[in-house]
């Protein structure tokens, strides 16, 4: 059975913000995703000059992982973007 719509209403704008572990990504973190982008690019590229697969598959996953970490960054912010609009929201018509 579900609660009524005010009750549930009620439990969310009772939860702070603080306590429900919002992160914004850094500008480190940004730094960081850069890092692994180049760094993957830059064995990819020795890899293919000295004929090492492994070296080029090393730097590809690189690259991925700091593709994946931009991802992250951009899912997050649009996270941090609908609570906020959620809490404008609440405060609204409260």
């Amino acid at each position: 059975m579900r609660e009524p719509l005010d009750a549930r209403h009620a439990a969310v704008r009772s939860v702070d913000r603080r306590w429900v572990g919002i992160h914004r990504p850094t500008d480190k973190e940004k730094h960081m995703s850069l890092t692994d982008k180049v760094t993957g690019r830059i064995k990819k590229a020795a890899g293919d000059l000295t004929d090492d697969a492994s070296l080029r598959r090393e730097g590809a996953q690189e690259e991925r992982k700091g593709k994946a970490k931009d991802e992250f960054a951009r899912q997050q912010e649009r996270a941090d973007r609908k609570a906020d609009e959620v809490a404008n929201l609440e405060r609204e018509t409260s």
